[in-house]
């Protein structure tokens, strides 16, 4: 019974440490997106503008979706419906 519970808690301590380093994981473009939206939610629109376009110029569709929708309310960029729908 102890060989299972010092396995268990192994496991635990590997599953937390790798949840934690969950961010490592992902892709440059993926962490410029992840940040753009932590700076998107905080309303830093300047930030979280040249984070997506980052994004978007490496093929991040998400990034991509976001900059439309920044050009079409105006956060960040002047209103632009052009631009927002070439995004």
């Amino acid at each position: 019974m102890s060989h299972y519970r010092s396995l268990a808690i192994i496991s635990l301590i590997l599953l937390t440490t790798t949840l934690g380093c969950a961010d490592l994981l992902l892709s440059p473009s993926e962490r410029a997106f992840q940040k753009g939206l932590h700076f998107f939610n905080q309303k830093d629109y300047k930030t979280a503008l040249d984070l997506f376009q980052q994004s978007a110029a490496a093929g991040n569709g998400a990034a991509m979706n976001q900059l439309g929708w920044m050009n079409a309310k105006g956060l960040g960029v002047p209103l632009d419906y052009a631009n927002a729908v070439m995004w």
